[in-house]
C-alpha cells in the first residue's frame, strides 16, 4: 500500500485537485487483480479516499480480461467502479442485454447504477454536453456539437505554425542528454554549429514513420510508409538538420550499407539516428529478462 501511495498515486493528487473529470482504467494489474475489476483501486482508493467525483471509463475490451468475465459480460467491472465500458462494435448488444439482466437480478446493485448515472450526467453537465434550467441558472452554458464549433472541418488548423512551435518546445524541454563530450576534452559537441558539415546516418534519419511510431498513420505505425504520406509540412530528422545548416553549413544523408564507410574525417560531426520499430499497446510489450534484440 505504501508503494502504491508513494509511487503510483502522486500524479492523481494534483489532477483531481485541478478538477479532472475522467480517468481511464487500464489493462494493468495490482496484486494480481486487473484494474477493470479492482474495487480497491477504483472505488475505495480513487473515488472514496482521493475524492474523485468524475467518471471512470474502461479501456477497449479491458473488462474482458477480468477473471470470470468475457467481452459481453462483466458484472465485476461495474461493481468495481467502471462507469462506462469501452466495447467493440460486435459486442455491445450482447453486453447491454447481459448487463440489463444482471441489474434486474441484483448482481449489479442499484446503488452502483445510481452512482454511475450520477457521475456520467454530472460530467456531461459540467462539460456543457447537456443543459437544464438549473444548469442555465448556474451559468453553465450548453456547448455546440463538435461539428458546429469554430474550426470544425477546417484541415488548415492541423500542423498550424503555433502548434508546431509548441511541439518543438516540448521536444527541447523533454530530451535527455546522457553525455556531452569526452571527459577532459576542450570543447563540447553540443550545441552543434549551424555552419558545420555533418554526416546524418541511421535508419531513423530520414524515416518519418519511425519518428512518429504507433497511433499515427494507423494503429501500429510502420517504417515502410514513404515520407510524403505524412504531409508537406512534415520533416524527417535529416530534413530538419539540412534546413538548419543551409546557411553556411551542410548535411549529407548516408544510408548505411554493408561494407560502405564514408570518409568521416571530412565532416565536423556524425549524427547517427536509431530507435525502435513503431508499435503501440501490448504488441510492444517486452518480457523480462529480454535480449538486446
Amino acid at each position: 500500500l505504501q508503494e502504491l501511495k508513494d509511487t503510483h498515486l502522486s500524479p492523481y493528487f494534483g489532477s483531481i485537485e485541478a478538477g479532472v473529470q475522467t480517468i481511464m482504467a487500464s489493462f494493468n494489474s495490482w496484486n494480481g487483480v486487473k484494474a477493470h475489476g479492482n474495487e480497491f483501486l477504483l472505488r475505495d482508493m480513487l473515488k472514496r479516499n482521493l475524492g474523485f467525483t468524475g467518471l471512470v471509463v474502461g479501456d477497449w475490451n479491458g473488462h474482458a480480461q477480468v477473471d470470470g468475465c468475457s467481452p459481453v459480460q462483466c458484472d465485476q467491472a461495474v461493481e468495481a467502479g467502471v462507469d462506462i465500458m469501452m466495447l467493440s462494435k460486435r459486442d455491445w448488444k450482447g453486453y447491454l442485454q447481459n448487463t440489463t439482466s444482471s441489474a434486474k437480478k441484483g448482481s449489479i446493485t442499484a446503488e452502483k447504477i445510481d452512482d454511475s448515472v450520477t457521475r456520467i450526467l454530472t460530467v456531461k453537465a459540467l462539460y456543457g454536453a447537456m443543459t437544464t434550467p438549473a444548469l442555465r441558472a448556474a451559468g453553465i452554458k450548453e456547448r455546440a456539437p463538435p461539428s458546429q464549433r469554430p474550426g470544425a472541418g477546417h484541415l488548415s488548423v492541423l500542423e498550424a505554425a503555433e502548434h508546431r512551435e509548441t511541439a518543438r518546445e516540448a521536444v527541447q524541454k523533454s530530451l535527455v542528454m546522457l553525455k556531452n563530450g569526452v571527459k577532459g576534452a576542450t570543447g563540447k559537441p553540443i550545441p552543434l554549429s549551424t555552419t558545420g558539415k555533418y554526416l546524418v546516418a541511421g535508419r531513423c534519419a530520414d524515416n518519418i514513420g519511425l519518428q512518429n511510431g504507433g497511433w499515427t498513420k494507423d494503429w501500429q505505425g510502420s517504417a515502410n510508409y514513404p515520407n510524403h504520406l505524412f504531409g508537406s509540412k512534415s520533416e524527417s530528422i535529416y530534413e530538419g538538420i539540412k534546413k538548419a545548416t543551409e546557411r553556411g553549413g551542410s548535411a549529407t544523408l548516408h544510408q548505411i550499407r554493408e561494407g560502405e564507410i564514408p570518409d568521416l574525417n571530412s565532416y565536423d560531426g556524425v549524427i547517427f539516428c536509431t530507435g525502435e520499430s513503431p508499435y503501440s499497446e501490448y504488441l510492444g510489450d517486452r518480457h523480462w529478462p529480454a535480449s538486446m534484440e
